[in-house]
């Protein structure tokens, strides 16, 4: 036997709890431009910019999870073209019927925006197959699901020529691939106002709905089978919903609603134990900072102080050689005239030898001659007994005739000599 697969089938149109006088007043005094009721239609200018961030994941990091099928990816701009497609004509011939400028219409769609009674757009959300049924499929088999929803998106236009769609973006970020429509219903031939009109409630009736519903169904499912090459058929439609869930689903639904919920509450409980630790480690960084700062400052004095001692140092010793220096020149002058002084004292003697007669000259050799000198011996036989009288002194340890013995050599020498 057969086993043929069923699949859920879900065409969600944003529905009307904010449709009263009162719920429309709060969401355009709210900050957020909503009410507390679920599943708000699109009423102002900030709801439809709420939708715009949220399907095309303006904050996310997964934008590449997404794909623009119809539209651009400026969802507001795309509803105000359409805008003026639809109703710019209308509006002029309105204009010019008008003989008070106060019931002139600048804009249509910031008086829809700012209007009390009518929404400005309206979100159809569109998924074939549930959960379990795509969360063991590759993403090349999920993304042969855009065919099947540029297919919807054609054929609602088709069966509901008063709904144009501005914008229609998939999702594959999530368990199972949908996709998000923003349109702007009208009607027509209105005998109050403008000839042509935003008319969500005059399209979408409980009636109309059921009929637009059941021909979606049928539509998707046959363009399913023919771009997977499968013959899949359709669960059956829950009465008085725009959803397949059945009740026992519903209630694995809200199940697992509460255990997320859970998760999520522990999640934010570990988020939290996280922070105060990151924030320890945090103060614990700065102070590891504060102090290698204050280290890097006082190894940067160190270093200053080692460098000024060694460029004292340096300096002093540059003094140092440049007195040496000055000592040496003083020196090579000294030297310099000493030289002088005894070669003119050798040229003078020369001079004076030149002029003594060779006789006297040789008798003054001859007695100074160390081999037959007379005065030559008794000095020699001098120096040595003196030189006697010194070694005996310093085998004796005793100095104290040294002096004497050296200063009483000197004076019978020179008077030798004299």
């Amino acid at each position: 036997m057969i086993i043929i697969e069923k699949l859920a089938y879900s065409f969600h149109l944003g529905n009307d709890k904010n449709k009263t006088k009162k719920a429309r007043q709060v969401a355009k005094t709210n900050k957020t431009g909503t009410t507390s009721f679920n599943n708000n239609g699109i009423q102002t200018t900030k709801q439809l910019s709420k939708v715009f961030n949220h399907n095309y994941r303006m904050y996310e990091k997964n934008q590449n999870e997404i794909y623009v099928l119809k539209g651009t990816k400026d969802l507001i701009q795309d509803v105000k073209d359409l805008y003026l497609d639809i109703f710019e004509e209308s509006r002029i011939k309105y204009n010019d019927k008008q003989t008070r400028s106060d019931r002139k219409i600048d804009n249509y769609f910031n008086h829809i925006s700012n209007s009390e009674k009518s929404d400005l757009a309206c979100e159809i959300i569109i998924e074939l197959g549930d959960m379990d049924f795509w969360e063991d499929k590759n993403k090349l088999i999920k993304l042969r699901m855009n065919e099947v929803f540029k297919e919807q998106i054609k054929y609602l236009e088709n069966i509901v020529p008063n709904f144009k769609v501005a914008s229609a973006v998939s999702h594959f970020d999530e368990s199972s691939p949908h996709l998000h429509i923003v349109g702007v219903p009208f009607k027509t031939s209105n005998k109050n106002g403008m000839e042509i009109q935003v008319g969500k409630s005059a399209i979408f009736t409980k009636e109309s709905l059921k009929v637009i519903q059941d021909k979606m169904r049928i539509n998707c499912i046959e363009k399913f089978n023919e771009v997977y090459e499968i013959d899949f058929t359709l669960k059956d439609k829950k009465k008085g919903r725009n959803s397949d869930l059945k009740s026992a689903e519903m209630e694995e639904y809200k199940k697992e609603e509460k255990l997320i919920k859970n998760q999520i509450k522990q999640l934010e409980e570990v988020k939290k134990s996280n922070t105060k630790t990151i924030e320890k480690q945090e103060e614990q960084k700065t102070k590891i900072e504060v102090e290698i700062e204050s280290k890097k400052k006082y190894n940067h004095k160190i270093v200053l102080k080692d460098k000024q001692s060694l460029i004292k140092e340096n300096d002093e010793l540059k003094a140092e050689l440049r007195l040496k220096n000055h000592q040496y020149k003083m020196l090579e002058e000294n030297y310099t005239t000493l030289k002088s002084k005894v070669d003119y004292i050798i040229n003078a003697i020369k001079k004076v030898l030149s002029k003594i007669p060779s006789s006297i000259i040789e008798m003054i050799e001859t007695l100074f001659d160390k081999n037959q000198s007379i005065f030559t011996y008794e000095h020699n036989q001098l120096v040595k007994k003196n030189q006697e009288k010194i070694n005996e002194n310093w085998k004796n340890n005793d100095f104290t005739n040294y002096e004497e013995l050296e200063v009483k050599d000197t004076k019978e020498k020179d008077d030798f000599e004299r």
